[in-house]
């Protein structure tokens, strides 16, 4: 038998961020005994598909002391709540908050009890301010293409001098060797292949200079239209087949670790528009394009944890005519 029973109550089970839950605590003695803390924290849990995340964001020491046999104890404090994260229950992602009570016995099972509660958007809240946020690709985030290229050109060696090994042998009259030509020449295409991905927008940037992605606010509402413009000064004359805008919202969950490790990914937007057609354009002539998405109105806010978030992705391509097309995504974020 524990050496007490615990039980939660809340003023109400639903509130909004910078209200103040109010936490009272019943402790009934099952026997007399020294208790050393009862603590009572408030936790963010994410949960689902991937791995739990527990985070305590506050903890608040209630008792030290000597409880009696049949004494019932009375306990209150309060916790402010956080503007973030909201509670949020998707398909691979949930997020939600607990106030969980402890008492702390030496020797013995520690009694515990937790309640949850809702956390959600207060419609009445003044919004802040919107904020131009301005997103640059440019050479400085290739340095990781390079390094991602010259780690591939040293894995591109081995089946590279697999293949002349096993076509000498094969040209020597050891067809037993043919096996081992086709699975090098079958892997040197991947990793040429991974390769060209990796580098791709280093090239595609000598023909399109620097992209710039600017969003007229830093951090959205659902239901807000998000307006951008994506920019670009050819450093050649480029033929243009088409410029596309992609809006992403997916859940990235993780099960596992180590060899066991498993990612989820659930799309719950993926809305791509064609925001400029076919063109030509110029050297050093500076090229804007324009393009506005509506956010649902359902609450996505963008969340991350160990093994559990759901973001938020402007994703761009430009088509580029016999040349490589450039193609990346940033991020941006939804909020409550």
């Amino acid at each position: 038998m524990a050496k007490c029973d615990l039980e939660i109550e809340l003023n109400k089970r639903q509130f909004f961020p910078g209200e103040t839950a109010e936490v009272t605590l019943w402790v009934n003695g099952n026997t007399s005994f020294s208790c050393k803390e009862i603590t009572v924290d408030l936790i963010r849990r994410a949960h689902g598909k991937g791995n739990t995340s527990t985070k305590r964001v506050e903890r608040i020491s209630v008792y030290s002391g000597e409880i009696g046999e049949g004494e019932q104890l009375e306990l209150h404090c309060g916790f402010v709540l956080p503007e973030a994260p909201l509670t949020y229950h998707g398909q691979y992602l949930n997020v939600d908050w607990i106030i969980k009570a402890n008492v702390d016995v030496a020797w013995a099972f520690d009694p515990k009890c937790e309640i949850d509660f809702v956390l959600v958007s207060n419609p009445d809240a003044e919004r802040p301010k919107p904020i131009e946020d301005v997103k640059v690709f440019d050479q400085k985030n290739t340095t990781s293409s390079i390094i991602g290229a010259i780690v591939l050109g040293f894995m591109m060696m081995i089946p590279l001098v697999i293949f002349v090994t096993s076509l000498i042998s094969v040209i020597n009259g050891q067809f037993s060797a043919i096996v081992a030509l086709i699975f090098s020449s079958i892997f040197a295409l991947v990793i040429g292949g991974i390769g060209f991905v990796v580098i791709r927008n280093r090239i595609a940037l000598k023909a399109v200079g620097p992209v710039e992605l600017r969003l007229d606010q830093e951090a959205y509402f659902p239901g807000q239209t998000l307006t951008g413009m994506i920019s670009f000064t050819p450093q050649k004359k480029l033929q243009i087949n088409s410029v596309n805008v992609t809006v992403i919202c997916k859940e990235v969950v993780v099960r596992g670790s180590g060899t066991n490790k498993t990612t989820y990914t659930k799309n719950l937007v993926n809305q791509e528009v064609v925001v400029q057609s076919e063109m030509e354009a110029y050297p050093r002539d500076s090229v804007e394009i324009p393009f506005e998405f509506l956010l649902p109105e359902r609450p996505m806010y963008s969340f991350s944890a160990p093994s559990n978030n759901l973001k938020w992705l402007v994703s761009n391509h430009i088509d580029i005519d016999r040349w490589p097309d450039f193609s990346h995504s940033w991020n941006f974020k939804v909020r409550g």
